[in-house]
């Protein structure tokens, strides 16, 4: 399977916060070197939405591409609340019930990756 470095660029720069250079990025990819790719989710939700979808869509095109993927669930907003103020309520959740949500956050993200 034949991919446009240049296409992919241009996707991630349409929905990624953080990456490397745009220089740094296409030399890696062309490096043919396996990169780790890292996505986070907050699992304030039970299920994944179609913003996260597009993102794990384009991390299975780097996995495509023989690249690794390592996603990590956080709970950091559910355990420390919301410091700065733009929710109103958000619910401190016990261990077991973070436990669930990441099982199936997992589940679901299966689904699109590898």
């Amino acid at each position: 399977m034949t991919f446009n470095i240049l296409d992919l660029l241009s996707s991630f720069e349409r929905t990624t916060d953080q990456f490397l250079s745009k220089e740094e990025f296409k030399r890696r990819l062309r490096s043919r070197r396996q990169q780790r790719v890292k996505y986070t989710i907050d699992i304030k939700t039970d299920h994944l939405h179609i913003g996260h979808a597009v993102n794990l869509w384009m991390i299975r095109r780097l996995q495509d591409m023989g690249h690794k993927a390592v996603i990590v669930f956080t709970d950091s907003t559910s355990r420390m609340g919301d410091d700065d103020g733009r929710l109103e309520t958000i619910a401190i959740y016990p261990e077991k019930t973070l436990e669930k949500k990441i099982r199936g956050l997992s589940q679901q993200a299966r689904l699109i990756l590898k």
